[in-house]
């Protein structure tokens, strides 16, 4: 299901393909047919959790969904949060990881830091909305080589991510995220 709204949000172009954190979150409600789809009425809106701390954390509705969608200056969409009807949930954040240029090195540790942050947000909102694990998950970064010099530090891959989609009662599990935050530490330059 990533791959396919992957795909779809390639297609469409509002995304432009770099860099990213994508995760993917199928929670066990999406199979209950009992349960609402995740709306907003009239008068409620619900903010959602931002990877990026200046990015508007306003859900508005689309196909099959709600999003919360950023763009960066030119216009370019730099983040974005889908929560399908069903529940489903496609998470893409540009620019995760950054090359601290003043510094001369790879912002792993901030991108450690964001990484938790987010999943911890992620899974507040699920909180507040009544949904509960357990949840199936996927967590990638993409796009290692594009950019300007960034491949250097990832000289081996282009992407990073679990495997297969895991099974966790919590969408921030601490040994799903340090997992796979050794795995981005293994495939760095920094080993």
């Amino acid at each position: 299901m990533t791959g396919a709204e992957d795909a779809r949000l390639a297609a469409s172009g509002r995304v432009v393909a770099r860099q990213a954190l994508r995760i993917g979150i199928l929670p066990q409600e999406h199979f209950d047919y009992q349960r609402r789809a995740f709306e907003q009425g009239d008068n409620v809106r619900y903010p959602g959790p931002v990877f990026h701390e200046h990015s508007e954390p306003w859900f508005k509705a689309v196909e099959d969904g709600h999003e919360l969608f950023a763009k960066d200056l030119r216009s370019q969409g730099i983040e974005r949060l889908f929560i399908r009807d069903d529940w489903f949930v496609h998470a893409q954040a540009a620019f995760a990881i950054q090359q601290l240029s003043g510094e001369g090195r790879l912002g792993l540790h901030e991108f450690n830091e964001a990484a938790k942050r987010y999943l911890a947000a992620i899974a507040a909102f699920f909180a507040e909305q009544s949904i509960v694990g357990p949840f199936a998950i996927t967590l990638s970064l993409q796009g290692l080589g594009e950019g300007e010099h960034f491949g250097a530090w990832f000289p081996n891959t282009s992407a990073v991510r679990t495997l297969r989609p895991r099974i966790v009662q919590d969408i921030d599990d601490e040994e799903l995220v340090s997992g796979f935050l050794r795995r981005v530490r293994q495939a760095s330059v920094y080993g």
